[in-house]
């Protein structure tokens, strides 16, 4: 079944599920997070990869008045949700979880012409809360989270 669906009743609690570009693609990502919280063995978490829609070449389109869907990608034509740092991080708080870890997937060709302080920032920033902490947004392809339920 899909990630929507409850699953087999004699199925033991999980350990671990993820969510390798899903969330994204469901009608009600919040229902299914406080779905699988439910059935998460104690100590168990949820690790998710999700596009990153404040990206720059979205940024870029929004601008021209662009937002067009491809066959791949960040707009991809099948994700019938868009998500931000602070929308995913919203995300997962709203559906009682505690964010563990929130990493970034750089844009590796527009970075390697960055300094090497904007290199440094795809890393690790969010556990920390720096100051300059979403200055990498925009070359962010997506995020990486680990959660735990919140209680």
């Amino acid at each position: 079944g899909g990630a929507e669906a409850d699953p087999p009743s004699g199925w033991p609690e999980a350990d671990c599920v993820v969510f390798a570009d899903v969330l994204e693609h469901l009608e009600d990502p919040w229902g299914v997070l406080r779905l699988w919280r439910e059935r998460l063995a104690a100590g168990g978490c949820v690790v998710a990869s999700i596009p990153n829609v404040a990206h720059h070449s979205v940024v870029r389109g929004l601008v021209k008045g662009r937002f067009d869907y491809v066959d791949a990608g960040i707009l991809d034509r099948t994700h019938l949700r868009f998500f931000t740092r602070k929308t995913i991080h919203e995300l997962f708080v709203d559906t009682g979880y505690r964010v563990q870890r929130l990493e970034r997937v750089v844009d590796r060709r527009l970075m390697a012409r960055a300094s090497n302080w904007l290199a440094q920032l795809g890393q690790g920033e969010e556990r920390q809360g720096g100051p300059l902490r979403g200055l990498a947004d925009p070359w962010t392809i997506q995020f990486l989270v680990v959660a735990t339920p919140s209680s």
